[in-house]
């Protein structure tokens, strides 16, 4: 047996000092995209719109999207409001390249344009509908 190779001896050590485990991923670790300001209905996600944030794990879901989902989200119009600090979803996004169907709800339900009146409205629409 000759001795241990440079090469093969950082390896060795980096494995002994983790106690054997890999490092977690930036995925394994459990970060989302949220938002950094409120953004109305109808608007593109930008760039500078989003940060990462971890989420514990009982919290996280498929619907969720991560930092590997950036790409697609930037530039794409939302269907619903969003709030400062809210988690970016899927189920957000406008999912039909025409978007004149979702401008005329708008302007039939006479939506404000500020994000923070939109959620105050629909929770208000909510609120009426329970019994």
């Amino acid at each position: 047996m000759g001795t241990m190779r440079p090469r093969m001896l950082v390896p060795v050590l980096l494995f002994a000092l983790t106690g054997g485990a890999a490092p977690p991923s930036e995925e394994a670790k459990g970060f989302v995209l949220v938002s950094v300001r409120d953004i109305p209905a109808g608007e593109q996600v930008q760039e500078q719109d989003l940060t990462e944030v971890p989420l514990p794990p009982e919290w996280r879901s498929e619907g969720l999207i991560k930092p590997t989902g950036r790409a697609y989200i930037v530039g794409q119009r939302l269907q619903l409001p969003v709030l400062k600090g809210d988690i970016f979803a899927w189920a957000l996004f406008e999912n039909r390249r025409d978007m004149s169907f979702s401008e005329s709800c708008v302007k039939a339900l006479g939506w404000p344009r500020d994000a923070a009146e939109q959620v105050a409205r629909a929770r208000q629409v909510l609120v009426e509908r329970q019994p």
